[in-house]
């Protein structure tokens, strides 16, 4: 399984474009029925979706949060898709819209080598286990979603769409990446539509985004869970 921002839609930079734009639940269910006429259902889900797991990692002092200096621009976490095996060590920077992302895979089991057993040279999560150690963070949150996927475009503009309902929050201090059963909601009554192009916004996004509202906000789901919870002495 790979639904996600895969390297055909990164260009030769390595980088990609990325829109994050907050819906009410009634005009995705509109827009949704509009991209279903012009791109087709990730083949990875049940028409299109899936159940996402997200881990998010912070400081102590909530620097990726803050957006204090050095923490400004990128994000590491886990990630997880339904109840599989395997999961994702991630490394997500973005530059406006814009975003580079990094990431492995590794076995399921391999997890409880973050809490600080010493990993082999060949690790493919080394890189992560340094970075997240250098940098002081640890796990923060556990955020779980309904992502319903579309894709199409052409191999010079392969194009992604996504839909993310039901997000629901955990604080946690554990590696822990099982599905989220019980938790906050973090938008009620909303969903998360992101666009992810590599390079020009392409014809049929700039179509989309004509169908949109011009105020819609943009939305973090890390941001939306420590709010919710007041993690970072923030309430919501």
């Amino acid at each position: 399984m790979e639904p996600i921002l895969s390297p055909g839609l990164m260009n030769r930079s390595g980088s990609a474009y990325e829109l994050k734009l907050q819906l009410t639940e009634e005009l995705s269910r509109e827009i949704e029925q509009w991209v279903r006429q012009h791109l087709l259902p990730d083949p990875h889900g049940e028409d299109g979706s899936y159940r996402t797991t997200s881990l998010y990692c912070d400081t102590a002092l909530f620097d990726v949060f803050r957006q204090s200096p050095g923490y400004k621009r990128s994000k590491y976490r886990v990630r997880r898709y339904g109840e599989a095996g395997w999961i994702y060590l991630e490394r997500k920077t973005r530059q406006g819209d814009r975003v580079w992302k990094r990431r492995d895979s590794i076995d399921l089991r391999e997890l409880a080598t973050l809490e600080g057993a010493e990993p082999t040279a060949t690790w493919p999560g080394s890189w992560f286990l340094q970075r997240t150690r250098r940098l002081n963070l640890h796990p923060i949150c556990r955020v779980g979603y309904t992502r319903t996927a579309f894709i199409g475009g052409t191999v010079e503009q392969p194009l992604r769409v996504t839909f993310d309902r039901h997000l629901v929050g955990v604080p946690t201090t554990k590696w822990d990446v099982s599905p989220v059963i019980e938790g906050k909601e973090l938008l009620p009554g909303s969903v998360v539509l992101e666009m992810k192009f590599r390079d020009t916004v392409p014809a049929l996004f700039r179509e989309l985004l004509g169908m949109l509202p011009p105020d819609l906000g943009r939305v973090s789901k890390y941001r939306h869970c420590v709010r919710v919870w007041g993690l970072a002495g923030e309430v919501h």
